[in-house]
Formats: C-alpha cells, structure tokens, sequence
C-alpha cells in the first residue's frame, strides 16, 4: 500500500484492503489540491470493502483532477466493487484498466482530441 511517483505526470496509489481504515485517498487528494497535478492511477487488486468515505474520497479526486484536465484510472478493480459504483451511479466518471501496465498505457497514449 501506498503512494509512488511514476514519473512527473503519474501518481500511482495502491490501497490497502479496507481503504477508509488508512490514509492513501485523503493524502492523494491533499498532493493534488496542493497543486501537484498529474494523472492517477488507483491499484484496487486487495481492496475487499469500499465505503462510503472511500467513494467520497474518489469523487473528490475525480472532481479535482477533470478540472485540472488530468484523469483518475482504476484497476485491478473487483466485480464487487464495480458493482457497488454502477449501483451508486459512479462508474461513468472513471476510467478503468485491468492492471497497473494496462493503465500506464492508457495515461501514455496522446489525446485524440
């Protein structure tokens, strides 16, 4: 778990099994409204619970990041925890990756627009 500078433009964030019991979210979010924008990449592959303070948190990042033009990839993310963002209406604002090689390739490719 934890949080590792990928490069200049890319934050990568692994959280721990129950999110809302450590701080990666709360502290990723305080590093980009401190103005150290970049993309993120959220590792979600022993991420068991997702509560309502995680998805808070998530919100807050991806409000954060689109209007700093920048995105927040998820991967490694359960059926489980998709399930809980497309019931809560959630699963539009993120993109998702199968893996952390999978979303450093997403993040790498140039915007077709």
């Amino acid at each position: 778990m934890g949080i590792e500078y990928l490069s200049e433009n890319v934050l990568l964030v692994c959280l721990p099994k129950e999110p809302q019991l450590s701080d990666e979210l709360v502290t990723v979010n305080e590093i980009v409204s401190d103005g150290c924008a970049r993309d993120v990449i959220i590792d979600f592959s022993i991420v068991e619970l997702l509560t309502s303070e995680s998805i808070s948190s998530l919100i807050i990042l991806e409000r954060l990041l689109t209007s700093l033009g920048h995105k927040v990839i998820l991967c490694a993310v359960s059926s489980e925890i998709k399930q809980t963002l497309e019931r809560t209406g959630l699963q539009p604002l993120f993109e998702f990756a199968h893996d952390q090689f999978a979303a450093l390739q997403s993040v790498r490719r140039p915007s077709l627009f």
